[in-house]
């Protein structure tokens, strides 16, 4: 397989992440000859119609057609499952017997040990002892799914994950240079450290994100007005709650007792971070948050968001959104005067205050769980992780004195949210699909109705592009 770029490669799953991976290997010189087959016939159509703006229409065919499809795969050399997960095992059932000789597959699931076992169970049924299989996940991605979210740029400088495979293999270093071709870091690991470690910086992060949109419902099950109005810290926190449920309901059932850990770890330092609060004890609060800034910064040259921070350090704007004024100037017994006087306090807690607890906890368990594991979080940290704790940038001193002068709404609204977590943990651990489909799916119908921040309007031409980028997708 020297003459890399005439093999024929099929994507099986015209997704986000699938078709970046396409587009990717296609300008990294790969391959000039590719299918992607979804059976969604509209994932299809949306594709042909975006492939002529990447000059791709001839090279990166889409089909929802079986029968091209199953031709596609007697000759293809590369296949690449981008399938939600909990389909791996039918769809390797469905293409084994079609897959030539000494063809490399590999998939791209963010969860794997229950899953890749299915893989290579229906290869051995099937007798495909010849295929060459390595499990692959692109720790990386975009909120929008679907052919939509496609870019041909997604991985440049992401990590991907590979299972550890032999160097001297020449079909496996045809898998590496598949990412590598695309600009990809890879970190070769194992199944069960992989879910350990993508169980705490993404799984966990997720249903986090999933928790606290559920948190902005009134008793009607509708989106607060507060979060409809809220600033970049909700916004940025929560970027990831679009997902969808398709792909993020079996990643959470797939992997649910890491979950359960890391679960419990972070509800018990929530817990650690309200009892400072509730006791006064300002100076120890201060240094757990001046901790999880510090940490947070060292994640800064891995943030490929490329947002400034008026948008990305938002709580000194998100005040000055709620008031309508300059806020440099205040201290937090004074926005707290103010925001009360303006009858927006609990707002402020809602949207802004427990968010940022969230992510000053998330941080304390993520960096615990960085030496143990030894995750290298500096070089490996996806958008998940660095979405949803990016609130923790915010000044320390100033964090623990709106935390202190807001004491009781925080610790009210922060424990009323460790419950959802439970809850949701508890219906996983239970097995509870449906609950956990319904949670995922409204909350990101809700996310999505939420507007941008006001300050973007004052933000220049480059900002608003950098902006809608990060929010909606980037």
């Amino acid at each position: 397989m020297s003459n890399v770029q005439n093999l024929k490669v099929v994507i099986v799953g015209a997704g986000q992440i699938g078709l970046s991976a396409a587009l990717g290997a296609q300008r990294g010189n790969f391959s000039t000859n590719m299918t992607v087959f979804d059976i969604n016939s509209d994932h299809i159509r949306q594709w042909e119609a975006r492939a002529s703006t990447f000059g791709v229409s001839e090279t990166l065919r889409g089909t929802s057609d079986t029968g091209a499809f199953e031709s596609a795969l007697r000759q293809a050399d590369f296949v690449l499952l981008a399938t939600p997960v909990d389909a791996f095992a039918g769809v390797t059932k469905q293409i084994a017997p079609h897959l030539k000789e000494d063809a490399i597959l590999t998939d791209v699931g963010s969860v794997k040990e229950p899953f890749v076992s299915q893989i290579a169970a229906a290869l051995k049924e099937a007798g495909r002892t010849d295929v060459h299989f390595w499990w692959s996940h692109p720790g990386t991605g975009s909120a929008i799914s679907g052919p939509q979210g496609a870019k041909e740029y997604m991985f440049r400088n992401a990590s991907v994950f590979v299972e550890d495979g032999d160097m001297s293999n020449p079909h496996f270093q045809t898998l590496l240079r598949f990412w590598t071709c695309q600009g990809a870091r890879i970190e070769q690991t194992n199944s069960h450290q992989h879910d350990r470690v993508f169980g705490f910086t993404s799984h966990l992060t997720h249903l986090l994100a999933f928790s606290l949109m559920s948190h902005g419902r009134n008793e009607s099950g509708q989106l607060l007005e507060s979060f409809r109005q809220a600033g970049t810290t909700l916004c940025n926190a929560t970027r990831i709650a679009t997902a969808s449920d398709k792909m993020w309901v079996p990643i959470l059932m797939g992997n649910r007792q890491v979950i359960e850990q890391a679960a419990e770890l972070f509800c018990q330092k929530m817990e650690s971070l309200l009892g400072s609060i509730q006791n006064g004890k300002g100076p120890v609060c201060e240094r757990e948050l001046a901790f999880a800034q510090e940490f947070r910064l060292t994640l800064a040259e891995k943030d490929r968001s490329g947002v400034s921070p008026l948008f990305r350090e938002g709580v000194r704007g998100d005040i000055e959104d709620l008031l309508e004024r300059n806020a440099n100037d205040l201290t937090a017994c004074e926005v707290l005067t103010l925001l009360r006087e303006a009858g927006k306090d609990e707002a402020f807690t809602r949207t802004v205050l427990v968010p940022f607890l969230i992510a000053v906890a998330d941080i304390h368990v993520n960096a615990e769980k960085d030496k143990e594991l030894s995750m290298d979080l500096a070089r490996t940290a996806n958008p998940s992780i660095l979405d949803l704790t990016a609130p923790a940038l915010n000044d320390p001193v100033f964090m623990a004195s709106l935390l202190g002068a807001h004491r009781d709404s925080v610790l009210s609204h922060a424990r009323a949210f460790l419950g959802q977590v439970r809850r949701v943990v508890e219906g996983i651990r239970r097995g509870d699909e449906a609950s956990l489909t319904s949670l995922i799916t409204t909350g990101r119908e809700h996310r999505l109705a939420m507007p941008l921040p006001r300050r973007l309007e004052n933000a220049t031409a480059h900002d608003r592009g950098v902006r809608v980028q990060f929010v909606i997708g980037g």
